[in-house]
C-alpha cells in the first residue's frame, strides 16, 4: 500500500467542504421564533363573551371576558420559543357556544429578531383566523 500526496485540486475541495457543511448547518439549525404576546380579535359583528384559548401541551389558558364587535383584548408574558402546540378556542356569541377543533398558528414566513405576537381572530360564520406577527 503506497501513500500519496494529495493533488492541489483535492486540498482546495477539503478546504471548502467545512464551509459548505457550515452553510449547510446554519440554515437546518436556525433559532425558532419567539412569542410573547396573544391577541385575541373580534371581527364580527356581536359581542362575543367567555373566549378561551387553551393549550392542552402544557395547560396555558388565556381568557378575555368580552370582546365588543371590531376589538380585541391581549396579554403579553416573557418571551418563549414558539411550540407551534396545538390550540383550541371557544366562546359565547348570542347565547350560543362555539368552540374549534384543535389546530395550531401556522408559523411567520419572515422570522423576526424580536418575539412575535400569535393573533387569533373570531371570524363571521363561527371560523377563527391565526397568524403569528410582528408587533
Amino acid at each position: 500500500m503506497q501513500f500519496q500526496m494529495p493533488s492541489r485540486p483535492l486540498i482546495l475541495g477539503l478546504t471548502t467542504l467545512p464551509l459548505l457543511l457550515g452553510g449547510c448547518a446554519t440554515s437546518a439549525f436556525a433559532p425558532a421564533p419567539k412569542i410573547n404576546t396573544v391577541i385575541l380579535a373580534n371581527n364580527t359583528e356581536t359581542t362575543i363573551h367567555d373566549v378561551t384559548i387553551r393549550v392542552e401541551a402544557f395547560g396555558g389558558k388565556f381568557y378575555c371576558g368580552t370582546i365588543p364587535p371590531q376589538t380585541q383584548c391581549s396579554t403579553r408574558f416573557p418571551a418563549r420559543e414558539y411550540e407551534a402546540n396545538p390550540v383550541t378556542v371557544s366562546w359565547q356569541q348570542q347565547g350560543v357556544s362555539h368552540e374549534t377543533a384543535p389546530f395550531t398558528v401556522p408559523t411567520a414566513e419572515q422570522l423576526s429578531e424580536t418575539p412575535l405576537a400569535a393573533r387569533l381572530t373570531v371570524m363571521p360564520g363561527k371560523q377563527v383566523d391565526a397568524q403569528l406577527e410582528p408587533q
